[in-house]
């Protein structure tokens, strides 16, 4: 028996960045950067969206994960399919 269908989202977010180097307060890097990921949400909480973009057709076995903190989020659309 196949299993619901998981929701489909474009995210957009901010990656968090570290730089190993000495810089000027004036020319230190300021943000991190931006990433847009597509996949299905398959089990997200209040602190974190998983994502996978591989997926079985009866939808019990998953792969490529990615895991996004919430805070990191800027932006997330639903893919809704046309009937």
């Amino acid at each position: 028996m196949a299993s619901k269908e998981p929701n489909l989202y474009i995210v957009e977010w901010t990656d968090i960045t570290s730089y190993n180097s000495w810089y000027h307060r004036e020319d230190a890097p300021t943000a991190g950067m931006t990433n847009v990921s597509v996949g299905w949400d398959i089990d997200s909480n209040r602190k974190s969206l998983r994502l996978v973009s591989l997926m079985t057709r009866d939808k019990v076995m998953f792969g490529s994960y990615t895991i996004i903190p919430r805070s990191c989020i800027t932006k997330m659309t639903k893919i809704v399919r046309k009937k």
